[in-house]
């Protein structure tokens, strides 16, 4: 938790007058308190809104999962204000934003989330020659960790490539005197095998 500490504290920007410790729940829930917004604008950002209908000093806390506050900051001398967070950076999950004011706090949740990166789909194909062989991917520029196995189990090949701009790689093993080779190919979290007769 220490380095998620230091990692938020480095990615958030906010105004001036910040400070790390503190208690958030000392604040009391009115029924008039002011309108809250948090909204995500792009992949990992984060714009809150508060619209005051007084010039009050607003605290703002971000806290983990386990509730232990990793950001606080306060926005003074401003009825309304919007300010960006950046979460692009911090690990997945559900982080909760405090905002308090005088005799007022809410509670909202931010969900920090990313797509799954497609897997790239890896081929070996025959290329021209019985010896030579086409590895290929669909992960342009890709490093893919190759093994080559004999009949017997054998590893007789085993090296991590770098592909062409192209997602490709020829591979000769004219120098082999096997009859059967097994390609395996692991790039990221995609994952390719097939049989070849030499």
């Amino acid at each position: 938790m220490k380095k998620l500490n230091g990692f938020l504290l480095g990615l958030l920007l906010m105004l001036s007058g910040q400070s790390f410790a503190g208690d958030y729940s000392s604040s009391r829930v009115l029924l008039n308190d002011p309108e809250v917004q948090i909204v995500s604008s792009q992949a990992g950002k984060f714009n809150l809104t508060v619209l005051q209908t007084e010039k009050e000093a607003v605290r703002i806390f971000i806290l983990d999962t386990e509730d232990e506050i990793l950001y606080q900051g306060w926005v003074r001398n401003q009825r309304s204000f919007t300010r960006s967070f950046d979460f692009s950076q911090v690990p997945q999950g559900t982080y909760k934003m405090v905002i308090a004011g005088k005799g007022w706090k809410k509670e909202e949740q931010v969900t920090v989330s990313r797509p799954a990166l497609p897997i790239a789909e890896l081929q070996v194909k025959k290329w021209h020659d019985d010896k030579k062989f086409l590895l290929t991917s669909t992960e342009r520029g890709a490093d893919m960790t190759v093994k080559i196995y004999g009949q017997t189990g054998r590893i007789l090949f085993e090296e991590e490539l770098k592909l062409d701009k192209e997602g490709r790689r020829l591979m000769d093993l004219g120098k082999l005197k096997e009859r059967e080779v097994t390609f395996e190919l692991i790039s990221g979290k995609a994952y390719y095998r097939q049989v070849f007769n030499l």
